[in-house]
């Protein structure tokens, strides 16, 4: 490995670009997106990534979107970023996680309008719903 690629890793950054991979992250990244589109869900799904800190979990994540992102349209799944790490403290969670799913299906000419107003009803309803830890006087 030469020098000018070592002092590229940095133990805080994630990478976005599979042509950077390093560590052999981008052909399990391309095999999983490959498997998401030709997938079928009746019933959703889920795909959780486990590993220790600093282990390339986003930077796996990264790459998953970036092969997805270069599917022809027809394949091409909608993504909605939410990293709940970025929210702590009294935030409601659930709020921003819709908010942000409406944010891009609003986005989305392919998404049935009334796909939309559902999604920003239940959004305005799960908005209402009073947090546990926001109640006064207990």
């Amino acid at each position: 490995m030469a020098q000018t690629e070592i002092n590229d890793i940095s133990a805080d950054s994630s990478l976005v670009d599979p042509e950077k991979d390093l560590l052999g992250h981008a052909n399990f990244a391309k095999y999983l997106a490959d498997s998401i589109c030709k997938m079928t869900f009746p019933e959703g799904f889920v795909i959780a990534v486990y590993g220790s800190w600093n282990s390339g979990k986003s930077t796996l994540l990264n790459f998953v979107v970036h092969y997805l992102q270069q599917k022809p349209e027809e394949e091409k799944p909608i993504i909605v970023p939410f990293n709940p790490w970025l929210f702590s403290g009294h935030e409601n969670i659930t709020r921003r996680f819709f908010d942000q799913l409406k944010n891009v299906l609003s986005q989305e000419s392919s998404v049935p309008k009334s796909l939309r107003e559902r999604v920003a009803d239940f959004a305005a309803i799960i908005s209402d719903i009073p947090l546990p830890y926001a109640q006064t006087g207990l």
